[in-house]
């Protein structure tokens, strides 16, 4: 596990009860309920938002293992708050920027694990998807993050798949999903929680481009998530998909 996620060290002290507790007390606390009420802002640097939320809920958590699908400013917002972090992209040339702005930065990268790896065809609820394959040591790796942010693949609706794939895995990590102003993704976090309402807590949080939280409830329950999709929408899946836009410079 040290090879994809870097050891943490013991200088951070949890916040008090057990992951359980502290997730359904974050769930039910101001950090939410205030950003419920304050309206988004896109000409206000959104990103800024989303990180200064992220490391508030990390230190509700007392988090100290964040795996981010995608990376660039998150990583440096979260080494330079002591985090360990693993990020995950799909194309060398995103992670090769990010490792840039670091060294420039000349943010200290021993508490960061870089890994790359291609999006492969993957089907849900009769929609193909491209998405990560989360197996072998990125299963683990996610399994034992205290904080998962997914922003990415390029391809916004692809991160549903994304989504459902983490919170499928035994993890008790507090799980962010960036973008969810965009009309697709908050449709499919408000279907996702809706019928996973026994096994979710959810909250969309909307500041910024906005993001939805999710956690599991129960990590006993080990089956897939319930996911269905109307004929409408499994069409608007498969033209997705073939209309999907290439990455900035692919």
């Amino acid at each position: 596990m040290s090879q994809i996620f870097p050891q943490p060290s013991q200088t951070t002290a949890p916040a008090g009860g057990n992951r359980a507790e502290r997730l359904t007390a974050l769930f039910r606390s101001d950090l939410f309920l205030r950003a419920e009420q304050e309206p988004g802002d896109h000409a206000a640097a959104p990103a800024d938002s989303l990180h200064h939320f992220l490391l508030r809920a990390a230190d509700a958590l007392g988090a100290q293992r964040v795996f981010e699908f995608g990376s660039g400013r998150s990583t440096s917002a979260f080494l330079q708050h002591g985090l360990h972090v693993t990020s995950l992209e799909d194309d060398a040339r995103w992670m090769d920027d990010t490792l840039r702005q670091l060294d420039e930065a000349q943010i200290p990268d021993r508490r960061h694990a870089a890994r790359v790896q291609p999006l492969k065809l993957k089907w849900r609820g009769g929609i193909p998807f491209r998405d990560w394959r989360l197996d072998g040591e990125l299963a683990d790796a996610v399994a034992v993050a205290d904080l998962v942010l997914i922003d990415s693949p390029f391809h916004v609706p692809f991160r549903i798949s994304t989504l459902c794939a983490v919170l499928s895995l035994p993890t008790d990590a507090l799980v962010v999903l960036d973008d969810t102003r965009i009309h697709t993704l908050r449709r499919a976090c408000a279907r996702i929680a809706r019928r996973n309402a026994r096994r979710l807590h959810h909250a969309h949080v909307n500041v910024g481009h906005g993001f939805d939280c999710f956690a599991r409830r129960d990590l006993d329950i080990t089956r897939p998530l319930t996911l269905r999709f109307g004929p409408l929408e499994i069409l608007k899946g498969w033209r997705r998909y073939f209309l999907q836009p290439k990455p900035l410079g692919g």
